[in-house]
């Protein structure tokens, strides 16, 4: 999942992602996952990590299969912060 603004995709040849992959087996997500599906524009259950962020350039990114969700996107955020204890949270 790309997490760049689209200003910063703009003017940039890389991005910053999350890692996310095909939910396969039933579980809770763990402390640093959050699922996406369809109301993500997916057409799985996917997990996305937010304990790590990758840098890929923008050739590595492939076609665009959803848009999160903002409640989604909320929830990622705040485990993004958590995971990677940002000062004063």
């Amino acid at each position: 999942m790309v997490i760049s603004s689209e200003e910063v995709l703009a003017h940039r040849n890389e991005a910053i992602v999350l890692a996310c992959r095909t939910l396969r087996e039933p579980r809770p997500p763990k402390r640093y996952e959050v699922i996406l599906d369809e109301a993500d524009g997916l057409d799985w259950k996917t997990w996305c990590r937010c304990d790590f962020l990758y840098t890929v350039s923008k050739e590595q990114i492939g076609q665009k299969r959803g848009s999160v969700s903002l409640v989604r996107q909320r929830e990622i955020t705040t485990r993004v912060l958590k995971c990677l204890a940002f000062a004063g949270l």
